[in-house]
């Protein structure tokens, strides 16, 4: 779980920590998850990369891993990929930056085969390659099928656009949205579709000028599998 809000060089953010931290509360009390938290000085690029490294030491095959980044995130235009800006990122270089392909390399090296990745920062979108449609026939294969292959998927919190930092009651519009549908959510098992569906998608676009996005993650593994909440 990153949260940056206290930027060296770059512009403060209001909402990313407490963001990080709510949901991070709300998946270990409900969903049975621990969680590591990276916060402001702990979210350097060193930080986030050894963490996503150190994952490979510790995840196992009947884990699922969900990573939750609220930050600063950029697009360059002239490379036609993203980055996640850490705590010690400056604008005026990119030594510091995480190059998109460098989170999914990191992830599509886990065993584990049910992966989310949830980001809520500019640009974001532009880590994902194609909508993910939840099919619709008898639940329990569904979700068989689904917990049986390998996914990779992304939650954005917009596409190639900036997003609101703010406007969701000391969070931003998407972390509110997404806090209201895991603590809404009837069904006591479902998957990230139906958070997104039911939740996530028009409360998000209905409420700010981004509109989230559900996606597979460019060139990470993903292999036909999904997501699933259990909740406790």
């Amino acid at each position: 779980m990153i949260g940056i809000d206290t930027y060296q060089h770059l512009p403060r953010l209001r909402t990313a920590t407490a963001d990080a931290k709510a949901v991070a509360q709300v998946l270990q009390q409900d969903y049975g998850f621990s969680a590591k938290l990276l916060l402001d000085g702990q979210a350097t690029r060193k930080g986030i990369v050894d963490a996503l490294n150190g994952l490979r030491r510790t995840i196992s095959p009947q884990d699922r891993l969900l990573v939750y980044y609220a930050g600063h995130g950029i697009f360059d235009k002239d490379a036609d990929t993203a980055y996640w800006l850490p705590v010690d990122a400056r604008d005026d270089s990119d030594t510091e930056w995480i190059l998109a392909s460098r989170i999914t390399s990191s992830l599509r090296r886990l065993e584990a085969k049910s992966v989310l990745v949830v980001a809520d920062s500019c640009y974001s979108g532009t880590l994902t390659r194609g909508v993910v449609a939840d099919r619709r026939f008898k639940r329990d294969q569904f979700l068989s099928q689904l917990l049986t292959r390998p996914s990779r998927l992304l939650l954005a919190s917009g596409g190639n656009e900036p997003v609101s930092d703010g406007g969701g009651d000391g969070h931003s519009v998407f972390a509110r949205a997404l806090l209201n549908g895991l603590r809404r959510m009837e069904a006591p098992v479902f998957t990230v579709g139906e958070l997104f569906q039911q939740h996530v998608r028009e409360s998000v676009a209905g409420n700010s000028s981004q509109v989230p996005q559900l996606a597979v993650m460019h060139n990470s593994g993903h292999d036909g599998g999904g997501f699933v909440f259990r909740r406790r």
